[in-house]
């Protein structure tokens, strides 16, 4: 026995935000719903059918472009859409679920058969039905030639686009390598010094990690450095020399270098001074 279902769409407070689903009992779903949101839910439409399942699969499709873009499981059945629309796309699944998917599948058993070679002759309804297919043949040649113009503009645009992005990032680059000429010619001139005033700083900045320095181990007691070395093992030297292994850990650092962005307030009155 075929159980018959629903395709609801419950839509939350004021807004166009609609979830669009299935289920086999309407009131239990939306007592579930109701219970996970504040904003009261109102019940917008519902089709009741054995086929509901495939009702909510064909709205949805109908629907696609207005889906929320958003994670999570339940995402896929909430929608942004307003009343006129989100009515006749119920519309056209009752029709869908109504005549178009029985005479879908009653195709199917044809579709199944080898053809035999018999031409039947016209019927006024085929004949309609064919008149009908040439309508819509003319009008999709109508459509064709603006479809191709939009292309042809959204590729033209992208082309555009790609060219500038291309040229900008050439520039781009270009003012990457002179910068760093530029801050390469000052930081020689700062050599081993933390700045120039009024135009840079390069100065020494102590990192958070400290790393053990063997070489220092080394100038400092040969004789326990050799005594750990094939390679030097340093895992069995921390373990067993704990505190030679703490001793020799050394602090690293780094220079931060940084461009004054304006002089300091003292150069100016020096500069006048001078003057």
């Amino acid at each position: 026995m075929i159980m018959s279902g629903f395709v609801y769409a419950y839509r939350y407070g004021d807004g166009d935000h609609v979830k669009i689903g299935k289920t086999n009992d309407l009131s239990k779903r939306r007592r579930a719903l109701q219970g996970a949101h504040h904003n009261p839910l109102v019940l917008v439409d519902s089709i009741e059918h054995d086929d509901y399942q495939e009702g909510e699969k064909h709205i949805h499709l109908l629907l696609g472009s207005r889906r929320v873009q958003a994670q999570g499981a339940g995402s896929r059945e909430h929608f942004l859409v307003g009343d006129s629309e989100l009515a006749e796309a119920f519309e056209e699944t009752r029709n869908y679920l109504d005549r178009d998917l029985p005479r879908q599948r009653e195709l199917a058993k044809y579709e199944a058969l080898e053809a035999s070679e018999d031409i039947l002759p016209p019927t006024e309804d085929i004949l309609q039905v064919r008149e009908l297919f040439g309508e819509l043949s003319a009008k999709r040649a109508r459509l064709q030639p603006k479809w191709d113009r939009l292309d042809d503009e959204v590729r033209e645009l992208q082309e555009k686009q790609r060219a500038e992005r291309e040229q900008l990032n050439r520039e781009f680059a270009e003012l990457d390598a002179e910068e760093q000429r530029l801050a390469t010619t000052i930081k020689l001139a700062i050599g081993p010094a933390a700045g120039i005033d009024g135009v840079a700083t390069w100065k020494s900045v102590r990192d958070r990690n400290r790393r053990f320095d063997p070489e220092w181990l080394k100038a400092d007691d040969p004789e326990l450095f050799e005594a750990y070395r094939t390679a030097f093992d340093q895992a069995r030297f921390r373990k067993e020399q704990p505190a030679a292994h703490e001793a020799h850990m050394r602090v690293t650092t780094h220079r931060d270098f940084e461009w004054m962005s304006e002089l300091d307030p003292g150069t100016d009155e020096r500069a006048s001074e001078d003057h």
